[in-house]
């Protein structure tokens, strides 16, 4: 798994590449939880070059919209892989989150209520 970093205007956006798997969940989460301990709180998940998002990826993305939301941020998925919209359409995470097929829709969205 790697993790890239860039900025776009107020998001830090992390594009995700390889696979969100349970050998790769607990670098990720403690990426995740210290990036929110360092202040950042708009964060954007790029999963486009993600391969392989078993269950426990899902559990990891609503544990990362917990954290920012509760700091008074957001964390926000861009996919084009229609699969993985299929997968927040069926879990009906699409409901707990903003999934967008832009990096530029995702930073425009308007919060949910």
């Amino acid at each position: 798994m790697q993790l890239e970093k860039q900025r776009s205007g107020e998001w830090l956006v992390l594009s995700l590449r390889g696979d969100v798997d349970l050998s790769t969940l607990p670098s990720l989460q403690s990426e995740f939880a210290r990036l929110v301990q360092r202040g950042e709180t708009q964060i954007v998940l790029d999963l486009d070059s993600v391969n392989l998002l078993g269950p426990l990826g899902l559990g990891l993305f609503l544990d990362l919209v917990w954290r920012t939301r509760t700091a008074g941020g957001d964390c926000r998925i861009v996919t084009t892989v229609e699969r993985y919209r299929d997968l927040f359409a069926v879990t009906r995470l699409d409901y707990a989150l903003i999934v967008e097929e832009s990096l530029s829709a995702a930073t425009h969205a308007p919060p949910l209520t």
